[in-house]
Order: structure tokens, then sequence, then C-alpha cells
């Protein structure tokens, strides 16, 4: 429902869509591997980068990825989430059945 493309300053649109949704920035996942999302990644209850991320950005994540970002890392990022959940295995039955 919601694509921002060009933002300059990630955490601030996040903040904004946050408070859109009445949800906190506690309550979001984020997946990220460049400086433009490193405030963001720190403030966010999730956060994830592909293993070719630079180490300024591995050093303040969550989660450091096994895959490389175009090769599958946000497919592994979603998985994993859902997988902490406890519901990977509902959903993708679900997709599987559908």
């Amino acid at each position: 429902d919601f694509l921002f493309q060009g933002a300059k300053n990630k955490l601030e649109v996040a903040k904004s869509l946050c408070n859109k949704l009445g949800i906190d920035l506690i309550n979001v996942a984020y997946i990220g591997d460049d400086l433009n999302d490193f405030e963001l990644l720190k403030s966010v209850g999730f956060s994830a980068c592909p293993m070719n991320a630079p180490q300024y950005i591995k050093s303040e994540v969550s989660w450091i990825l096994t895959k490389n970002g175009g090769e599958g890392a946000f497919r592994e990022f979603s998985e994993k989430i859902l997988s902490e959940m406890g519901i990977f295995e509902e959903i993708l039955n679900k997709f599987l059945h559908f």
C-alpha cells in the first residue's frame, strides 16, 4: 500500500508512516545495506543486512543474513521473521495448499 522512492531521510519517512499506522518503530522489521539505512537500522525492532553489506552496517543490525543483496537476502529475512514468530510453517502450508 505504500511506496517511497528516492527518500533522503529514511528514518523520518519510517517515523511518519509509523505515526500514520499507529505503531512504534520497535514493531518494524527493516533490511538495509547502505549509509542512508544506518539510522533506521538502529531504530527498528528487527534489523538485518545482507552478507555483502559493509562492516559499519553489520555492526548495527540484529541479523547478518547468509545471502547477498539481490541474491535472496529479502526472502531469507522474511522467512527468518516468520520463523521467529513461530508461523512460517503455517503460512507456507497455506500457500502450498491454496
